[in-house]
């Protein structure tokens, strides 16, 4: 509850509040006296580690390469201007990849991106209108939120490059799969 009189604190990721209780847990553990348990505690530490490890293997799922749809996205981010958002992937796609790249190797920028909860909220109503109203075909909500937006450029995948004509933005470049679209 400390959060609520130092906001500071509220940006804080969750990894220094899981070491400090990590490292309490452990001192008060090595000071306990345990010794009468300490070959059963030992064991069952072990069986524990090796069943995570198991589990992880198991349920984690192995790294996936870069497909034609993602080498394509990545050639339209040399044809963007400014600024750009995406606003549809393949399924396989992280669109905040992408969003991180751009700017790493293109000097590129984003209305979107990674820290949604750092800017206001009137902001956030702005990037939701546009992808709701791309998704509910409402043309002018998203016209309207792209204008707001600065006028990013607009990629898209597949079918979803005709919604872009539709609403009236014009086609920069068309690969096989992706799509470049600027107002």
């Amino acid at each position: 509850r400390i959060i609520v009189f130092l906001p500071i604190l509220k940006n804080i990721s969750p990894d220094p509040y899981l070491m400090f209780f990590l490292f309490f847990i452990i001192f008060f553990f090595l000071k306990s006296d345990l010794k009468k348990y300490s070959k059963m505690f030992s064991i069952f530490l072990i069986i524990i580690s090796i069943i995570s490890v198991t589990i992880s293997i198991v349920h984690t799922p192995n790294f996936i390469g870069h497909q034609e749809h993602d080498r394509e996205i990545i050639s339209l981010l040399s044809d963007v201007e400014d600024s750009f958002v995406i606003i549809s992937t393949p399924p396989n796609s992280y669109s905040l990849a992408y969003y991180s790249y751009a700017p790493i190797y293109f000097n590129l920028s984003t209305p979107d991106g990674w820290y949604r909860h750092m800017v206001s909220e009137e902001y956030l109503n702005i990037i939701d209108n546009m992808y709701y109203g791309f998704l509910d075909k409402d043309c002018g909500r998203f016209i309207d939120s792209l204008n707001k937006l600065g006028k990013p450029e607009v990629i898209a995948y597949k079918n979803d490059c005709n919604q872009l004509t539709q609403c009236g933005l014009k086609e920069k470049v068309k690969k096989q799969q992706v799509c470049l679209y600027t107002q």
